[in-house]
């Protein structure tokens, strides 16, 4: 069998990675979605091909979705995350989730977002995320932070 006969065998799927960022204060940054239910969610985004692995998609997705160089220097994954396929995703998704790091109050004035992806960006502290969020992206966002923390695996697994 040859690759590219075998590749249309096995399951398709997507990738993504992104960085989770967090003030001096360590409450979470999330930017908010201008596609279907706006949706909070972490600056990054789905791999380009050919080549690029999820931090450097990370790094790419945060720049042209804040206009900031984020990531630090020494990569920490603190979350891998499996989504199953359903009727509103049609392909498995698997995403990494990397420490961004922390923003300072000059970073976090210099973020512009862009207006085709996001519409505004927020910081609060955990518990004052739960009511904005559906269950699902809370409960990714708690698992990130507890990562972090290193309170819990480091391996989430949802259903669309």
């Amino acid at each position: 069998m040859t690759p590219s006969q075998y590749a249309r065998t096995v399951p398709h799927h997507t990738v993504y990675g992104c960085l989770y960022v967090r003030d001096e204060r360590d409450r979470p940054v999330q930017l908010r979605s201008v596609y279907g239910h706006r949706s909070w969610q972490f600056p990054g985004g789905n791999l380009e091909p050919p080549g690029e692995d999820p931090l450097r998609t990370a790094r790419r997705e945060a720049l042209g979705e804040t206009g900031l160089e984020l990531g630090l220097d020494t990569p920490r994954l603190l979350l891998t995350h499996f989504v199953h396929a359903g009727a509103g995703a049609p392909l498995n998704k698997m995403g990494l989730v990397f420490d961004g790091g922390r923003l300072d109050a000059d970073q976090l004035g210099r973020i512009r977002l862009d207006p085709a992806e996001h519409d505004m960006w927020a910081v609060h502290a955990l518990a004052d995320w739960r009511p904005l969020m559906a269950p699902r992206a809370f409960a990714h966002l708690e698992a990130v932070e507890q990562a972090r923390r290193g309170e819990a695996p480091a391996y989430l697994i949802t259903h669309t």
